[in-house]
């Protein structure tokens, strides 16, 4: 009987255009808030390639509008 390792499933990764996309920001912008530590740190994912964790991008966008709705009176 052969026993089988399972790994846990990788988290959803999203590559730069979708990141772009999903929070209308330009990539200079999402890098320069990475570069200020406001914005999650992309993955690299290989030699040249980085994406970010969906989760986290997720979060971001809920803090913004949490941020959004604190202000209002």
């Amino acid at each position: 009987m052969s026993t089988r390792h399972r790994f846990p499933a990788p988290p959803p990764m999203r590559k730069l255009p979708v990141v772009v996309q999903q929070t209308t920001m330009s990539s200079a912008s999402i890098y320069r808030l990475v570069k200020a530590g406001k914005f999650p740190a992309p993955v690299k994912v290989g030699a040249r390639a980085v994406a970010w964790i969906g989760s986290e991008v997720d979060a971001y966008i809920a803090s913004c509008i949490t941020t959004r709705d604190s202000k209002k009176v």
